[in-house]
């Protein structure tokens, strides 16, 4: 039995002179190298160990006339690279020399910061001859067993490795080398992707399914790689990461890349055919394949380059693009990205709505055709242009909708441009809108828009001094504008509303957005029922959010009870009233605080309210009329007089704080008589539940009934 380093001697072989002098030489090449290895470090070194196994087995073939069988351990206590450490490695070679049996076992072995123990190699029949060693029938032991075959000839110097994890899967290593260079390349049959998760960081994700088959190859010189090739194809890929951020199931497709080395630089062009399956990559989600990628740039040591890339989606649409990434300062320095005939209803929830979920813009429906133009340079978007045609935008919650919209939209960083935009139709809420054009100036961040039109119904509103800009602070505008009358006939019919009577019109003050909030600065004055309405302190919080918040005060003036009461089936009132709503508070346009209270407007006027009003008046009050109208001979009249009529609210965590003209025993007064034949009513309940209230309104509550006098 032979041990490397065992006695200065050496092995028996080790003093042959003249002709098989060789064996010696080789012996004093293990012993210099053992040596220098052990003082660098005091524990060989993989060259060493790997040189002085391979030396021995080349000595003993020399020698082999001497002995029938032979014994080889060798061993070290640490072998170490940059990315692969082995603890205590032992090889054994023992048996005839035609064949001999070889043992490699390692009791650590770390991969990528990855730690696999009891790692080993079994190899029985293992072919020695002057050329080379060759092993046809050998074991891996690396987390599961796995056949493997090797073969390395010394003329010319060439090392195949195959190995065959499982049934109808191989992994193949061919690897030569020359004086002038050398070559290796990787075959894969029907690979299991999850082995090659060892091999990566952990800041990548990692594949949990799926098979690879293709063909790697990289050619060198003494200088490294100067040439690289892929030809890769994927089946039922599976991957993900420990953040949840990135992940894919059932993937398919292939790979072919090649890259050149060229002064420093390497040279490189990929095309990716994605055929199918889920791909999510934060914020972007890919349903489905039929996308093909090809590019070609250059890689070095300062920047990552695209010098021309195109990217084709079915039923998306193509782009060109190119860019530089700075690989100095880890960020992008320039992107140019053309866009042809994308169709909107396939392209937006892909690369529009993720980057809106929870806002308006990211709860649409498109349609139509858009050509796209988006070039960023030094850290900056300067340019963007957009084409639409036959475009359609509509709000998922119906609450607007455009169709036919064509669109020029020039936008510059450093040039002012002019856009226009054109609508064939639109609808907000149920309300229809007519056809517009919208011509914008565009300079910078800002836009403005002189003079808008919208024709609505039988009317319009005119929008004045439209403007936007974007600063520090996010987005700030502004516009203002007028109403010219509209039937309220059509409009309340549009939006599905009780038919009421008379014109609506208004002026618009001056409206400001800044930070997120819409103001109105000053008064919004509307003209209805054949009155007045102010708003002022108008304030709308998160106008594209979830749940956006509404603050205001409002003041009625004269308002004609007959025209407001004649849409509803509450009964007819003749008169007229003010109303004050003070502190009015809105979240997602729910009423959750307000003090509000309606009075007879002063002056002289016909006052009378039928048997029907009564009712529904008295309702909001907690009680019903009907009872005593019918029995007593009031209940012959079908009109009453009043004097006044009074009803005050406040709204404070759901509960309506209710009161009326004045207070009474035991209630309040909504309707106080006059004339003849006259009525008073009185209301009892001043805690109402503010759904119940609403309630009330919608129905007449049979209870209670109000004193008639």
């Amino acid at each position: 039995m032979l041990r490397v380093g065992d006695g200065p001697e050496g092995p028996p072989w080790a003093e042959r002179r003249g002709k098989d002098a060789r064996p010696a030489r080789l012996w004093r090449a293990i012993r210099e190298r053992k040596g220098k290895s052990e003082g660098m470090s005091g524990r060989p070194k993989s060259r060493a160990f790997a040189v002085g196994l391979g030396l021995v087995a080349a000595g003993q073939l020399h020698g082999g006339g001497a002995r029938a069988d032979t014994e080889i351990h060798v061993s070290a206590a640490e072998v170490a690279s940059a990315t692969v450490v082995v603890h205590d490695l032992r090889g054994e070679l023992r048996g005839p020399l035609g064949a001999p049996r070889l043992k490699v076992h390692i009791g650590s072995l770390v991969l990528s910061r990855h730690r696999y123990r009891n790692v080993a190699l079994r190899c029985s029949g293992l072919h020695l001859a002057p050329q080379g060693v060759r092993c046809a029938r050998g074991q891996l032991f690396f987390v599961q067993r796995m056949p493997l075959a090797f073969q390395y000839s010394s003329m010319p110097r060439r090392l195949k490795v195959v190995i065959a994890p499982a049934r109808g899967e191989s992994w193949g290593l061919d690897a030569q080398f020359r004086t002038t260079g050398w070559q290796a390349v990787v075959d894969v049959r029907n690979g299991r992707l999850e082995r090659l998760s060892p091999w990566l960081g952990s800041r990548l994700p990692h594949p949990t399914g799926g098979r690879v088959t293709g063909r790697l190859s990289v050619l060198g010189d003494g200088a490294g790689a100067v040439r690289l090739g892929a030809d890769v194809r994927l089946a039922q890929a599976a991957f993900s990461d420990a953040s949840g951020l990135h992940a894919g199931d059932k993937l398919s497709g292939s790979l072919h890349a090649s890259a050149v080395r060229v002064l420093g630089r390497w040279a490189w062009s990929a095309r990716v055919d994605y055929r199918q399956g889920e791909v999510f990559w934060q914020p972007f989600y890919l349903a489905k394949g039929g996308a093909q990628l090809d590019a070609e740039g250059t890689w070095g040591p300062q920047a990552a380059v695209v010098s021309a890339g195109r990217l084709a989606m079915t039923g998306v649409g193509s782009a060109r693009f190119s860019g530089r990434w700075n690989r100095l300062k880890g960020r992008l320095q320039d992107l140019d990205v053309q866009a042809s005939k994308v169709q909107l209803a396939q392209a937006y929830p892909v690369f529009v709505q993720p980057f809106y979920a929870g806002t308006a813009l990211g709860n649409l429906v498109l349609a139509g055709e858009a050509d796209v133009r988006w070039r960023y340079q030094d850290g900056r978007p300067q340019q963007f242009d957009l084409v639409l045609r036959g475009a359609s935008a509509a709000d998922k919650s119906h609450e607007f909708a455009f169709q036919g919209i064509a669109a020029n939209i020039p936008w510059s960083r450093v040039a002012p441009t002019a856009a226009s935009i054109r609508i064939k139709q639109g609808r907000v809420f149920s309300l229809p809108l007519g056809s517009m054009d919208v011509p914008l100036a565009l300079k910078g961040t800002s836009f403005r828009a002189p003079r808008l039109t919208i024709p609505i119904l039988n009317g319009q509103l005119a929008v004045n001094s439209l403007y936007a800009e974007r600063g520090k602070n996010g987005w700030a505008g502004g516009f203002s504008g007028t109403l010219s009358p509209l039937s309220m006939a059509d409009l309340t019919r549009a939006l599905k509303l009780p038919v009421m009577h008379g014109d609506l019109s208004g002026v618009i003050p001056e409206v400001t957005y800044r930070q997120g909030r819409l103001a109105l600065n000053g008064a919004l004055l509307v003209r209805v029922f054949d009155g007045s309405i102010a708003v002022t302190h108008l304030a709308l919080q998160h106008p594209l959010g979830p749940a956006p918040q509404l603050q205001a005060d409002l003041y009625m003036h004269r308002l004609d009870l007959g025209l407001l009461t004649r849409a509803f089936s509450f009964g007819s009132i003749q008169g007229r009233i003010d109303a004050t709503v003070d502190h009015l508070d809105l979240v997602d346009w729910r009423p959750v605080a307000f003090d509000a209270r309606i009075a007879s407007s002063p002056g002289h006027y016909v006052r009378e309210i039928s048997q029907r009003a009564v009712q529904n008046i008295t309702a909001l009050g907690g009680a019903s009329p009907s009872a005593v109208l019918e029995r007593g001979f009031l209940g012959f009249f079908k009109q009453f007089r009043y004097r006044r009529i009074g009803l005050s609210c406040i709204l404070r965590n759901g509960i309506c704080k209710m009161n009326g003209i004045k207070e009474v025993p035991n209630g309040y007064v909504i309707v106080e008589g006059g004339g003849i034949p006259a009525i008073t009513v009185i209301g009892y309940n001043h805690f109402v539940d503010w759904d119940v209230l609403i309630d009330r309104l919608k129905r007449i509550a049979h209870s209670q009934g109000p004193i008639v006098r």
